[in-house]
């Protein structure tokens, strides 16, 4: 059976995002992590709940949230023990948003068996991140990464970002040093490391360390986003409109398209 959690919602830090995460699918483990796991739940039941299923992961994949949760909501209910249910519920409530429901949700998949799954904190890390509980979040990566391989990628991008958040941007950077002996070009990491002198106001290095990224990807969103608002600081302000019609032409359906283009059309004035 198909899940919502085939796709890991991996939050990657930009500049506009001040209080809060995008969460979008970095790195994808092409898996089925759903299972038959109720005992007391009858066939004619759980035969409901895969349909119920397949009906929200339809909802999903049109961006019908609300109507994804209602599909998971019936799909519980139809198999009540089975807990990866109650974590893709999670994770359609966190895309509502609805962050409360999704911790409740959560805390059930705990309940019926996904304490020990590192995917259950992994979530449960990403709904505290979305919601700027980093503190939270941090820790709830940590019990994540001692459930697994402690070389995860996603997981650990995810803690360097907490740190970006809260502002700690050595304990940040040890972070993303050791991501780096991991996966030297992990491009994620490098745009995070690239946040810490933006977000400094040292914007000489934070354009070193964007276009670090942009040579291993010219087609890096985020950075390209981030880069020109670090020209436009600069008073850089042509170079700063190409690069904001650069974001749109990488990332035509990105969140921040309306602000780059409301952006580039300003500073093409300047």
């Amino acid at each position: 059976m198909r899940s919502l959690l085939t796709s890991l919602f991996t939050i990657t830090l930009s500049l506009s995002l001040a209080t809060g995460c995008k969460s979008k699918p970095q790195t994808q483990d092409d898996q089925s992590l759903i299972t038959e796991t109720s005992t007391t739940s009858n066939s004619t039941d759980k035969a409901e709940a895969k349909i119920y299923t397949e009906k929200a992961l339809q909802a999903a994949e049109e961006g019908n949230w609300r109507s994804a949760t209602s599909y998971y909501t019936a799909a519980t209910k139809n198999d009540p023990d089975n807990w990866k249910l109650y974590l893709d519920l999670a994770i359609a409530q966190s895309k509502v948003p609805d962050f409360q429901a999704a911790i409740t949700s959560i805390r059930l998949a705990m309940e019926k068996g996904g304490e020990r799954d590192w995917l259950t904190w992994y979530n449960l890390g990403n709904v505290y991140q979305n919601r700027g509980m980093y503190h939270e979040s941090i820790d709830a990566y940590r019990v994540a990464l001692g459930l697994t391989s402690s070389t995860n990628l996603d997981i650990l991008v995810n803690i360097s970002s907490g740190y970006v958040f809260l502002g700690k941007y050595e304990e940040a950077q040890e972070t993303i040093s050791h991501i780096l002996t991991i996966e030297p070009q992990e491009l994620r990491a490098l745009h995070n490391a690239a946040l810490i002198p933006h977000l400094k106001t040292d914007y000489e290095e934070a354009l070193i360390a964007y276009d670090a990224v942009l040579a291993i990807d010219p087609n890096f969103a985020q950075s390209l986003f981030n880069k020109a608002h670090v020209l436009s600081s600069l008073k850089r302000y042509s170079e700063a409109s190409r690069y904001y019609e650069l974001y749109i032409q990488a990332d035509p359906d990105g969140p921040y398209v309306n602000r780059a283009r409301t952006r580039a059309e300003e500073y093409k004035k300047q």
